[in-house]
């Protein structure tokens, strides 16, 4: 059954992706694919207030994956975790934990890049 799930998972984002690949130009592509997911990652081309964004960003993606890995071990009977878990659950517990791990890290590294930067710091043009 869980199999089953991950499978579907997986299959469900390639579908979108390709169809995301087709119609490039589409808004619902912007709006599950656009820069508005994920933080920004250019440190040298932010200013204050976006360093201050990107920062809260990370960090709620950081929390987002410690709230679903806190749902995977705290419901064995669904994700089938414990001493016999199959792979599949094993390998996403460790891609949750790095990805948990990636969103404090990042999101701590930005609140100090946010600290240092001077408030009449002028990004270079690209």
């Amino acid at each position: 059954m869980v199999m089953g799930l991950y499978t579907g998972m997986i299959v469900v984002v390639a579908l979108l992706l390709f169809l995301a690949s087709r119609n490039p130009r589409q808004r619902w592509v912007f709006w599950l694919f656009g820069y508005s997911v994920g933080p920004r990652t250019d440190i040298q081309y932010l200013t204050k207030s976006q360093l201050w964004s990107s920062c809260w960003r990370f960090l709620a993606w950081g929390f987002f994956c410690l709230g679903m890995l806190m749902s995977l071990v705290k419901f064995p009977q669904l994700s089938g975790w414990g001493p016999g878990a199959p792979g599949t659950t094993v390998v996403l517990f460790l891609v949750l934990v790095l990805l948990c791990g990636i969103g404090f890290v990042g999101g701590l590294y930005l609140f100090v890049r946010f600290l240092f930067r001077p408030s009449s710091y002028v990004p270079p043009s690209i």
